[in-house]
This record gives C-alpha cells, structure tokens and sequence, in this order.
C-alpha cells in the first residue's frame, strides 16, 4: 500500500501546479476555483511517482474524468485511462464517499437529483432535444426538494463542457 504523507507530496517550498484551463473553468471549476488544479497536480505527481500503465475513475465525477483523460493525453503520460460507471443505492443515490457528510433528512432527499436527471434522459429517449426545456423539467423536479438549491445545471458537451442548446 502506498501510503505516502502530506510532507512527501507537497514538501516545503511545493510551488509547480498543474492546469486544464479550459475545462477546469467550466461547470465545477467555475463554482470551486482551484479545485481542479489541485486535482490535476495530485494525479500527475502520483502517475509519475507510480508509473501504472492503467487507471480507473468513476464516472460520477464527469469533469473530473474529462481533465484527468485531457491531462494525460496533452502530456503524452501513457497512462491508460479506464472510466467506470456509476454504482447506485437503490433509490438512484450515487454511493459517494462524499455522501456520508449527508444527515438524514438530506440523505433521503438526495436521491431526487438521480429522480430529476433519470426524467430528462427519459424525456430525451422520447424525443425531447431542447435544451432549455430539458434544463427547465430537470430543475422543476430538483426544485420540488425543500433542501435542495441548483448551484448550476448543464447540458453541454462532453469532449468540450460548452453548453448544447439541442
């Protein structure tokens, strides 16, 4: 297990970043600035402290994934990178890490985020290409949560993070 400390990744005087501009200001990056710098200077230094030839990360964080496969290619790392699909609770809830932060009044909402997206791909499969109507139905089922508030909602591109208006 490689387990190395806060001092051995970031040793004192650490001032070299790692940045995918353009689809690290888009969606995510644009509500958490410097979030993924942070990620991208994390996964390049420990691809070159381990060399794997393959790695796999979930498709829950989409963003994530994008830069991560953007990176390694725009700096010719030779590492494989594998994409795997989201595994749910039965309700539709992504099992995240991330979720255990949840209390569980907000743990039972939650799941109504997977409730709003499953609607518009259903929507989609029926037909529906408008954007801003797919955008609209997804909100008003995310709306219905009192504890839930739209930080941003997008329908974009998933080579380019640009939004699709069909």
């Amino acid at each position: 297990v490689f387990t190395p400390s806060i001092e051995d990744i970031y040793p004192q005087g650490f001032d070299t970043w790692v940045e995918v501009n353009r689809l690290g200001d888009r969606l995510e990056g644009r509500h958490r600035p410097g979030h993924f710098k942070g990620v991208s200077t994390i996964i390049v230094k420990l691809f070159n402290l381990l060399r794997p030839d393959k790695a796999y990360f979930g498709e829950k964080d989409a963003q994530q994934l994008l830069i991560i496969k953007k990176l390694t290619t725009d700096l010719h790392m030779g590492v494989e990178i594998i994409s795997i699909p989201t595994v749910r609770n039965p309700d539709g809830l992504a099992l995240s890490s991330r979720n255990n932060n949840l209390d569980p009044e907000q743990l039972n909402e939650a799941p109504i985020i997977y409730k709003a997206l499953d609607s518009g791909k259903s929507m989609i499969m029926n037909g529906e290409l408008n954007c801003s109507i797919l955008r609209s139905k997804i909100a008003s089922i995310i709306s219905q949560s009192p504890l839930t508030e739209i930080e941003y909602l997008s329908i974009s591109d998933l080579e380019t993070l640009e939004e699709l208006e069909t």
